[in-house]
């Protein structure tokens, strides 16, 4: 991962006459998501911090979703749900995103209202392949069914999420050594027990 750049902008106000960079909020939300899930805490939350910081407001969509992303996979459903909460007050950019994880989150929550919002938010399958892979898995997840599951895995192969790829196939009784190699080859954490 490359350094930290050597200076950006102070939150609320422009650095030296200099505008917002939101642009560039979801790379450094992306690299922090990265460190997350490698289980870096440190650069996890000094790169987050720099998203905000460039984008010059907390909880912008982008942030939020890698953020809930990162606490999914270690298993932190309750600071999912606070942070897919603050959804309301961002933008439009990742809701797709954000509404395939709520539900998963849901889904592995138990939630009484996972089937229905499982079936709302399939409308969004058909325009974000990432999205119908990630229902997908929430859906093999809450119905215990493998055809769902392998075809999520299907979906993952098909677009090279190889991380969301092996996250599935640890869910999957006769292919968690394969989804366990992917994961260390691509050096992540093991998700955290309440994945399973």
């Amino acid at each position: 991962m490359a350094d930290t750049p050597a200076r950006v902008l102070p939150k609320g106000g422009h650095g030296g006459g200099r505008p917002p960079a939101g642009w560039m909020s979801p790379a450094f939300s992306a690299a922090a998501l990265v460190h997350g899930l490698r289980g870096d805490e440190d650069e996890y939350a000094r790169w987050m911090e720099l998203a905000e910081t460039v984008a010059q407001m907390s909880g912008s969509s982008c942030s939020i979703y890698f953020g809930c992303r990162a606490e999914l996979h270690r298993g932190a459903l309750e600071e999912v749900r606070t942070l897919v909460a603050a959804q309301e007050t961002c933008s439009a950019h990742y809701d797709a995103y954000l509404e395939a994880l709520r539900v998963e989150t849901g889904v592995i929550d138990g939630s009484d209202d996972a089937e229905e919002r499982l079936a709302v938010a399939q409308r969004l399958a058909p325009e974000n392949d990432f999205v119908a892979a990630q229902l997908l898995r929430a859906e093999g997840r809450l119905r215990h069914d493998e055809i769902a599951l392998k075809d999520s895995v299907a979906g993952w192969e098909a677009i090279g999420a190889r991380f969301e790829r092996a996250c599935t196939l640890l869910l999957l009784p006769d292919r968690v050594d394969e989804g366990s190699a992917e994961l260390a080859a691509l050096g992540c954490i093991p998700p955290g027990a309440r994945w399973f």
